[in-house]
């Protein structure tokens, strides 16, 4: 328990960058870590050890409790707490990102006790760019798992509005080992928000050529029928 509560008071008092575990690292992202980064990682290891796990998962219950009590900052901390901890967890880095990016925003967007409407965008968007912050951490840990880089995708579509992002994020998922068809198309789709007609035609024509699985080939056909059909009315224009 001494040494439980010593780590919390390093990694706690910290309130730097996240913390990982330098054992389950790959030897390219045991590089791109600083000296700092790394010492930490071996401080954590060697004092914690096995609590790692145990302090993750309390970590994380904490994080429910924020969220149904809408204590923000609370919940950010004990999310940054849970992947430090065990950054190994896809589910830690996804929804926590979920919780930021998502619930944390919008519940600042629609929080009746700020009467400024300026004041609550400010904030709603601090917690979208925070999202984005933990799973561009995420990615730099996971650079080889298509889910990680899916969440990212999603969130700079849905949450920033930035296509061409989320353009890169998905064609970067969709050549990930285990990546289901759907991601590929999720590309195409950024990339018709976009609004570059003579891109998308291309990309999806080229999908086209590259995919083997039947019920892919028939759902990419629909939508380039569709593009071309729509392309006689009127111009592709790009989403507001």
């Amino acid at each position: 328990m001494k040494r439980v509560l010593l780590i919390l008071m390093i990694v706690w008092g910290g309130g730097g960058k996240l913390f990982y575990e330098g054992m389950n690292l790959s030897p390219e992202n045991k590089t791109s870590l600083s000296w700092g980064n790394r010492f930490e990682q071996q401080l954590i290891c060697g004092v914690l050890g096995g609590w790692r796990p145990v302090v993750a998962d309390l970590a994380w219950l904490r994080v429910t409790t924020s969220w149904e009590s809408r204590q923000w900052s609370r919940l950010h901390e004990n999310i940054r707490m849970a992947v430090r901890m065990q950054p190994e967890s896809l589910l830690f880095w996804d929804i926590g990102a979920w919780h930021l990016a998502w619930n944390a925003s919008l519940g600042e967007r629609n929080n009746r006790l700020e009467s400024q409407m300026e004041k609550r965008h400010e904030r709603e968007l601090y917690w979208i760019e925070q999202g984005r912050s933990l799973l561009e951490e995420g990615v730099r840990y996971h650079p080889n798992h298509f889910k990680i880089w899916l969440q990212l995708g999603l969130l700079h579509q849905e949450r920033r509005h930035d296509f061409g992002a989320a353009y890169d994020c998905f064609l970067r998922a969709s050549h990930l080992e285990g990546a289901p068809g759907y991601v590929a198309r999720l590309a195409g789709y950024a990339l018709e928000k976009q609004g570059d007609r003579a891109r998308a035609l291309e990309y999806w024509n080229d999908l086209l050529e590259r995919s083997s699985n039947p019920a892919d080939r028939t759902l990419i056909e629909k939508r380039l029928l569709k593009l071309e059909k729509d392309s006689m009315i009127s111009p592709l224009k790009p989403l507001p």
